[in-house]
């Protein structure tokens, strides 16, 4: 997992430190965080913020969209 990570001295010259690459590690344990979602985060954290973001950004207008719906619905009702 530390290579994965990119632990540097698990054959990676440059990358997360040890304890963060300990934390992924957790992460990976519990099915919060594949292999290729840590390479990704050691290799660009910034585009990896930016895709969360946009992710966060669509769960919310997913959630807002139900929210009108179910207001939409009772109002229909009442």
């Amino acid at each position: 997992m530390a290579a994965t990570a990119g632990v540097p001295g698990q054959g990676v010259r440059r990358g997360i430190s040890l304890e963060n690459g300990q934390r992924m590690a957790a992460a990976m344990s519990v099915g919060l965080l594949t292999e290729r979602s840590a390479r990704f985060i050691a290799e660009d954290p910034q585009a990896v913020i930016r895709a969360a973001q946009e992710l966060q950004a669509l769960v919310w207008d997913i959630m807002r969209a139900r929210y009108e719906e179910e207001c939409a619905d009772h109002t229909a009702i009442a």
